[in-house]
C-alpha cells in the first residue's frame, strides 16, 4: 500500500510540476531586489507608470471593468515599487508626466497568459519604457487569476493548473469561440490609449504614434496575440508581433496568415514531460510556425528556458546567474525587434543577426529575397582528360549582395546516375532557393561510375572546390565563407571532402577552406563495391568512408536525414555523429519529419521546407 501511496503522489508531484512549469502563468513569486544590469538601450528613459480602469460590456452586455498596466517615457524621479500587492519589484515614478523629449512614442500591447496579469513580465515592460516604448498590459477577466494589477487573487492554484491543462490538451479541438473576450479586451485597451493619446486635456496627450504599434503575448496571451494579428482576425495597426510561449492552436500551415513581422521564443526545457501529459512538441509546433509566416520572422529557443522564463518567475526558476542571462536576452532581442520593425532602427540588425550564447536554437529571416543571375556551364576542370559535360558548374548569384556567402552543391544518384540538368527536375531550383535568400550557390557536375570509380568522383568535387575557392571572388562572393552541401552520393562526397583532407591537399587546399560541411541523407561507410563505384580493395572502401576519416578539428557539420529515409541511412548518420562528438568536432544531428529519402531534396525551396531553412541558417550564422 505505501508503494502504490508514493506511486500515486510522485504522479501528482510530476503533473503539478508540469503543469505549472508549462502552463500556469506568473504565481505570485517576488522578483530579486538586486537591480539587474540592463543591456544598452538605444534611448534611455526613466519609467513612468498608471494603472487605469476602463468599462466596457461583454457579449452578454454585462458591464466589465479592464484593468490596465501602462509604462511610459518620462523624466521624473524613480522610485521602488510592488506590483501586484508584492508579486513583483521595480522601479517607476508612478502618475508621472510623460517625457516630451521622444514623443510621440511607438505602443506595445501585452496580453498575459491564463490566469495570470499585466504585470507579469514586469522586467521587460519597464525595459521597454526605458528604451523609449509604451507598454499597455491589460488585466484579461480569465475564470481564475493567480495574479493580478491590483492585488488580490484566487487561491486555488490547484484548479488553475487543471483549467490551464484543459486548454492545452484541447489543441486539437480548441474552443475560440471561449476566448474571443481576450481578443476583444485587447484591442479594446488599444482603442482606449488611444483615445487618451487624442485627447488635449489627457495626461497621455499627444503620447503615441498610432502608425507604430506591435503586440506581444505570453502562453495564453500568445494565442491572443496571434488571434488579432491574422490567425483568427486582422487588426492592421498592429505592425509586429512577439509570440513566448505557445498559444499555438493551428496547424502549422495556417501560420501563413501572418503576414507582419513575428518574433516567436520558447525556453528549450519546455518540450520535456508533455508527452506525458498529452500535449504536442512545442519547438517542433513553433519552429513550424515560423516556417510558414509570410514575413520577417524570427524564432528562438531559450536556453535553460521554462514556460515560466518569459514572466517574473524567471528569478525563481533558475540560478541566479541563468536567470540574469535568460532576462538580458529577452529584452535584447525583444526590444530589436521592435526597434528594426517600429522605429527603422538599424542598429537592431547587430543584435538580431547573431545567435546568442543563451540560444540553443536560432531561425532568422529578415524577409530579404534576392534576384538571381545564372551563369551556367562554367569549366572547372581543363586537363587533358576534361569531360565537355561533367567538368562543368553552374553559379547562382544574388543580384546586389555584397560579399556574399556561397554554398556549393553536390547532386545525388549512387555515383552513377545524375545531372545538374537532368531530365524532369534539373537542380538549378537548389541554386535559385538559395541565392534568392542571398547565398550564393554553384551546382556542379562530376564523373559517375562506370566512367571512373573512387577516387575520381571525390577528385572532380575538390577540383571543383578549388575553382570556386579561387575564382568566386570575381562574382562577390567571400571565398572564406565557402561551405558543401550534398545529397545522397552527393552527401557521401562533401562527407568526405570534410574528412580526408589529402583531396583539398592535392588542390593546394585544406580544411581552413572550409566553412562548413552539409550532408544530406548521405553515406558514411564504405564497405562494398556499391554499383561497382568503389572497387574491391577494402583499403580504398576506408579511405573512401568519412567516418573512417574522422579526427580533430574537422570543419562543423550538419547532418540531415529524412524520418523515412532509405532504411540504414539514418543510423549511419547517428553512428557518423558520434565519431565526429568523439573527436570534439561541432556538428548538428536532425531529422526531418515528414519527408523520404527523395522529397527531402525535392522540397527546397518550397515554403515551409525545414530542409531549406536549417541549410539556410548554418550557412548565414556562421
Amino acid at each position: 500500500m505505501k508503494a502504490e501511496g508514493d506511486l500515486k503522489m510522485r504522479r501528482w508531484n510530476l503533473w503539478a510540476s508540469l503543469a505549472v512549469a508549462i502552463f500556469a502563468s506568473c504565481i505570485s513569486t517576488f522578483a530579486q531586489e538586486e537591480k539587474k544590469k540592463e543591456p544598452p538601450a538605444v534611448t534611455s528613459y526613466n519609467v513612468g507608470y498608471r494603472i487605469l480602469d476602463f468599462k466596457y460590456k461583454d457579449e452578454s452586455s454585462q458591464e466589465k471593468t479592464l484593468t490596465t498596466a501602462v509604462w511610459y517615457p518620462t523624466d521624473a524621479e524613480e522610485k521602488d515599487y510592488e506590483y501586484g500587492g508584492g508579486y513583483a519589484k521595480g522601479k517607476v515614478a508612478l502618475d508621472a508626466p510623460v517625457s516630451k523629449k521622444g514623443v510621440p512614442y511607438p505602443l506595445v500591447l501585452y496580453s498575459h497568459g491564463y490566469s495570470g496579469s499585466g504585470v507579469a513580465a514586469v522586467f521587460l515592460t519597464e525595459y521597454l519604457a526605458r528604451s523609449g516604448f509604451v507598454v499597455v498590459a491589460p488585466d484579461h477577466n480569465d475564470d481564475l487569476s493567480a495574479v493580478r494589477i491590483r492585488g488580490g487573487a484566487d487561491a486555488n492554484l490547484p484548479k488553475i493548473w487543471e483549467n490551464a491543462l484543459k486548454i492545452a490538451r484541447s489543441e486539437k479541438s480548441f474552443d475560440h469561440k471561449k476566448f474571443e473576450y481576450r481578443l476583444k479586451e485587447i484591442r479594446f485597451a488599444c482603442d482606449k490609449i488611444l483615445e487618451l493619446s487624442k485627447e488635449e486635456n489627457s495626461p497621455f496627450s499627444g503620447m503615441i504614434d498610432e502608425k507604430r504599434i506591435a503586440i506581444a503575448g505570453h502562453s495564453l496571451g500568445s494565442y491572443t496575440a496571434l488571434g488579432v494579428t491574422g490567425m483568427r482576425e486582422k487588426d492592421e495597426r498592429f505592425k509586429a508581433a512577439v509570440y513566448f510561449s505557445g498559444g499555438l492552436f493551428w496547424d502549422e500551415k495556417e501560420f501563413s496568415k501572418i503576414k507582419i513581422p513575428a518574433m516567436f521564443m520558447y525556453g528549450e526545457t519546455e518540450t520535456y514531460g508533455r508527452g506525458i501529459l498529452g500535449l504536442s512538441d512545442l519547438s517542433v509546433k513553433t519552429i513550424g510556425a515560423y516556417l510558414w509566416c509570410d514575413g520577417p520572422r524570427f524564432c528562438l529557443e531559450v536556453k535553460h528556458g521554462t514556460h515560466m522564463t518569459f514572466c517574473e518567475r524567471v528569478f525563481k526558476e533558475n540560478t541566479p546567474e541563468i536567470a540574469k542571462e535568460q532576462v538580458r536576452l529577452i529584452k535584447e532581442y525583444t526590444t530589436a525587434f521592435l526597434l528594426k520593425y517600429l522605429n527603422n532602427e538599424p542598429k537592431a540588425d547587430d543584435v538580431l543577426s547573431r545567435k546568442d550564447k543563451m540560444l540553443t536554437r536560432y531561425y532568422y529571416d529578415f524577409g530579404i529575397r534576392y534576384e538571381v543571375e545564372t551563369k551556367k556551364n562554367i569549366a572547372y576542370y581543363e586537363g587533358e582528360d576534361a569531360d565537355a559535360v561533367k567538368h562543368k558548374l553552374d553559379i547562382y548569384i544574388p543580384k546586389g549582395a555584397k560579399s556574399f556567402k556561397v554554398v556549393m552543391f553536390v547532386h545525388g544518384g549512387a555515383w552513377c546516375m545524375g545531372d545538374k540538368d537532368q531530365f524532369l527536375l534539373p537542380y538549378d531550383y537548389v541554386g535559385k532557393a538559395f541565392a534568392q535568400r542571398g547565398i550564393g550557390t554553384v551546382v556542379i557536375n562530376y564523373r559517375l561510375t562506370p566512367q571512373v570509380v573512387h577516387p575520381g568522383h571525390i577528385k572532380d568535387v575538390a577540383r571543383a572546390f578549388a575553382w570556386i575557392y579561387k575564382n568566386i571572388e570575381k562574382e562577390g562572393g567571400n571565398k572564406e565563407r565557402l561551405f558543401v552541401c550534398g545529397h545522397s552520393a552527393g552527401g557521401h562526397l562533401v562527407a568526405l571532402l570534410g574528412t580526408n583532407e589529402k583531396y583539398l591537399k592535392e588542390q593546394e587546399l585544406d580544411f581552413k577552406a572550409l566553412a562548413g560541411v552539409i550532408p544530406i541523407s548521405g553515406v558514411f561507410k564504405i564497405e562494398s563495391n556499391l554499383l561497382g563505384a568503389f572497387g574491391n580493395d577494402k583499403e580504398n572502401w576506408k579511405d573512401a568512408s568519412p567516418i573512417d576519416n574522422v579526427k580533430e578539428n574537422l570543419p562543423p557539420f550538419l547532418l540531415l536525414y529524412a524520418s523515412s529515409d532509405i532504411p540504414g541511412l539514418s543510423s549511419m548518420a547517428k553512428s557518423f555523429a558520434d565519431a565526429l562528438k568523439a573527436k570534439k568536432n561541432e556538428f548538428r544531428l536532425l531529422e526531418i519529419a515528414d519527408k523520404t529519402h527523395i522529397t527531402v531534396i525535392t522540397s527546397i525551396g518550397k515554403k515551409g521546407d525545414r530542409t531549406t531553412e536549417e541549410i539556410v541558417q548554418f550557412i548565414q550564422q556562421r
